[in-house]
């Protein structure tokens, strides 16, 4: 590791603190590897300006570590690795220190999985959250597993302990969401709670459906959650996730990211013109002058003071894991 001045000010000003505390845990065994997401930076490859430069620190200061592209970003380990040690969700999850890798393909069978995330808070007067890694489990799981979460969470406490400059507080949580499968069988239900519509909400965030997923200030989304037309648009949009065709994208066509999340946008719109035409009172023909207009289901917008999960961007393996990208987000 280079001896280089390092403090949390120079960290946060070349902003690579998520980046620099991975690569110490990778450097000091702590997990196998890390992954560094240029999307994460709204970039498209290494050449680009911040994840180059990103990039380039990183090898000054660990230069014993190795630097590997694959689809997702730039994989960082301690151990060289090749392209096919890393060929498939299963293997990916592994290099980056996840239990159940190999349920990643499965876990949509599931009706429910845990999220596991590591993360710090800093030491920096606000207590800024940095989110480390997280990963995805099925909800019954062995009591192997469960020891094996608890044991990264005390090693990564043991090899930080030197950062106490930098870091105030080391956190570990885990939160039992719903899977895909389950959300769909939710919407043909015939009325959903507050807590199945932020769970479909928080869903279409981490895909970058920020148009039809937002909340207004008064609580309300322009999806009407009792109404059958929006409700089929939400199974179709969640079965078009679960089939893995957005994530199949995203890694094939990688040097047209941009193009496909404009696509995917033009797509969102056009949902949501429907979506507000299906919220007009129907007009019968001219001919059936005795005929009423169909009544229209009360609306049930979500009104809570229940936070949002962040916003994320979870990689290809990370959404695999959740739905065919699941922290959550993968790093």
């Amino acid at each position: 590791m280079a001896e280089l001045p390092i403090t949390l000010d120079s960290l946060k000003k070349d902003d690579i603190v998520k980046e620099y505390i991975n690569c110490y845990l990778v450097l000091h065994d702590v997990r196998p590897a890390c992954l560094i997401q240029f999307i994460d930076y709204n970039e498209e490859s290494e050449m680009n300006n911040k994840s180059n430069n990103i990039l380039r620190l990183l090898k000054d200061l660990f230069p014993t570590l190795h630097h590997l592209k694959i689809s997702q970003g730039m994989l960082i380990s301690k151990l060289p690795l090749s392209e096919s040690d890393v060929d498939t969700n299963t293997k990916l999850g592994i290099q980056l220190g996840y239990f159940c890798s190999d349920t990643f393909d499965q876990i949509k069978e599931y009706p429910k999985y845990i999220n596991y995330e590591y993360s710090i808070k800093l030491n920096d007067g606000a207590e800024t959250k940095v989110s480390l890694f997280s990963f995805m489990c099925p909800s019954k799981q062995s009591v192997e597993i469960r020891a094996g979460v608890l044991a990264i969470h005390e090693k990564i406490k043991r090899t930080l302990t030197s950062m106490k400059d930098i870091i105030k507080e080391i956190k570990f949580t885990n939160i039992t969401k719903p899977s895909i499968d389950y959300l769909i069988n939710k919407l043909y239900s015939p009325r959903l709670s507050d807590r199945d519509i932020l769970d479909i909400i928080n869903l279409l965030i981490n895909y970058e459906f920020n148009q039809i997923s937002k909340i207004n200030d008064d609580g309300n989304t322009i999806i009407d959650f009792d109404n059958k037309i929006n409700k089929g648009i939400l199974i179709s949009i969640l079965n078009f996730i679960k089939t893995g065709i957005y994530d199949l994208l995203l890694g094939i066509n990688k040097t047209d990211t941009k193009l496909i999340y404009e696509k995917i946008n033009l797509w969102e719109t056009l949902l949501i013109k429907l979506i507000i035409e299906s919220e007009k009172p129907s007009v019968m023909p001219s001919a059936m002058p005795s005929a009423k207009p169909s009544a229209m289901p009360s609306a049930h917008k979500p009104k809570t003071n229940k936070k949002l999960e962040p916003r994320s961007r979870p990689s290809r393996a990370s959404r695999a894991s959740r739905v065919s990208k699941q922290s959550t987000q993968l790093n």
